[in-house]
């Protein structure tokens, strides 16, 4: 995201296991995007945000710790129809 919007054309997708927590997912992320965008700066990179651009940190529902799959079931969602947005610390 950028100044609270997302960037067009710069989604990639992640493998990862359903039991996956919030910073696992940043982790995973944020080495996909500097490996095919040399025009980020990875570094900087250091928020998971969920689509309303709040910062994810538990469930909602919850209050749980995030697990990818708790997500899932909070939206009754396919795992391929989660989007998460990773941003830098200005939004």
């Amino acid at each position: 995201m950028k100044n609270g919007k997302a960037v067009r054309g710069s989604r990639v997708s992640i493998d990862i296991a359903a039991s996956a927590c919030a910073g696992d997912i940043l982790q995973q992320a944020v080495s996909k995007i500097s490996a095919h965008n040399s025009n980020v700066d990875s570094s900087t990179l250091t928020l998971l945000l969920y689509p309303d651009g709040k910062q994810v940190q538990s469930l909602r529902e919850s209050g749980e710790p995030f697990t990818l799959k708790g997500y899932r079931d909070e939206l009754s969602r396919d795992y391929q129809r989660i989007i998460l947005y990773v941003s830098d610390e200005g939004g």
